[in-house]
């Protein structure tokens, strides 16, 4: 018999398929509603949406083989090595790795190295790096078996390269990156993956029209990959060319049968066309699956202030604040928010509380002084005024002279 918390989930499957209807197909919706749950840590959750999905589609290997790494997470490692089994049966090699690393927990450590080999054998090995690094085989380094397989060479000259690239990330030298890249790319100029690494340094760099570029070659070389839309879209976003982002973005969703993750850039090339609307639902859609994400809480208060609705923006931010995740801009938003309703004290309170937070903040120095002015403390709006002034804010110019001027 399920548990009730599953029989609840099933029971609102409809619910939540009916308002992502965007989504091309059921048991990606699934899908992603499971790959969420494992992201929020809620693993139970995870098992229920992964079983819906392998209910959909048992010939699915990635939906088992992501069942298997749950239950590895749970570290119940003999429900993840029957999984691991059963996935290696619809398609080999797969699950090596994952079984290399539950052997090897387990203390089962030849057939751990024996597995870890076979992974090292596959053209979808992890980097060395990711390897060597990882915790769960701590138990083999100190072994001759470990040096013996390392022995070996598994890596080509490209995936080196690729592992000094993703090094350079870590360390953000972004410049260097741009630099090796454009000497490997002047000899293979047919590797969309290399296009797509220097469109994103560029793009971590500020140089948006570069990376535009960069990733319109990937396209070419690679039409079907929706991570490729998703950074154009980015870098479309930044550029102010809204439509184009707008169009990318789509083709993104499309690509990717709905990743919710694409919504949040959508919503954003929505807010830049003035469509706060649309911006909203997906935003909204997007926290039906990442709850707890607060920068896109904080997005949503924007979004709905733009569009004027003002109890959605304060909702919010209340989520924002009893986070304990809130920064100057979401007390100063809400300030603001207040002055609308003339509640001048509440708004005094959160630009008091902005200020604290950052003491050279101008816009709230500014609104600080004029509700301090319109409650009748005029000499001490005045002296808000002034620092405002002071750092630039010109409209608060405007207010000294009106007010503070004798």
């Amino acid at each position: 018999m399920l548990p009730k918390k599953r029989i609840v989930l099933f029971f609102l499957l409809g619910f939540f398929f009916h308002i992502t209807s965007g989504f091309a197909q059921k048991t990606q919706y699934y899908w992603y509603r499971a790959i969420a749950a494992i992201e929020n840590e809620d693993l139970n959750v995870a098992k229920v949406w992964l079983d819906s999905a392998i209910i959909q589609n048992p010939k699915n290997a990635d939906y088992l083989l992501k069942l298997g790494e749950v239950y590895f997470l749970e570290e119940d490692f003999e429900s993840a090595l029957g999984v691991f089994q059963q996935v290696e049966k619809q398609k080999a090699g797969i699950a090596s790795l994952w079984l290399a690393k539950t052997y090897a927990l387990q203390g089962e450590k030849s057939k751990a190295i024996e597995e870890l080999k076979r992974h090292l054998g596959t053209s979808e090995k992890k980097p060395e790096a990711e390897i060597l690094l990882d915790p769960a085989f701590d138990i083999l380094k100190i072994s001759i078996e470990w040096t013996e397989l390392w022995k070996n060479e598994y890596y080509s000259i490209n995936d080196k390269f690729l592992a000094e690239v993703a090094y350079l990330f870590s360390r953000n030298n972004l410049n260097e990156i741009v630099d090796a890249l454009s000497v490997r790319i002047e000899k293979s100029r047919t590797n969309h993956r290399l296009f797509a690494l220097r469109g994103e340094a560029f793009f971590k760099l500020g140089s948006f029209k570069s990376a535009e570029a960069d990733f319109s070659e990937a396209i070419k070389r690679s039409k079907r990959n929706p991570t490729y839309y998703e950074w154009r879209a980015k870098c479309r976003f930044n550029l102010k060319q809204y439509k184009g982002a707008l169009k990318d973005i789509n083709e993104a969703i499309s690509l990717s049968e709905g990743n919710p993750k694409y919504l949040i850039i959508r919503a954003e090339a929505f807010s830049g066309m003035g469509n706060y609307a649309d911006a909203a639902i997906d935003v909204k859609v997007y926290l039906t699956f990442y709850p707890n994400n607060i920068k896109s809480h904080l997005q949503l208060a924007h979004i709905s202030f733009e569009s004027s609705n003002y109890l959605d923006a304060l909702f919010a931010l209340g989520k924002v604040i009893r986070s304990g995740n809130a920064n100057a801009d979401c007390y100063e938003l809400r300030g603001i928010i207040y002055t609308k309703s003339e509640n001048w004290e509440l708004a005094q309170a959160d630009f008091t509380k902005a200020i604290e937070m950052e003491p050279k903040r101008a816009k709230a120095l500014g609104l600080r002084g004029e509700m301090l002015i319109k409650q009748g403390k005029a000499q001490l709006g005045c002296v808000d005024l002034k620092k405002a002034i002071e750092l630039g804010n010109f409209t608060a110019q405007e207010l000294f002279y009106k007010h503070c001027r004798k």
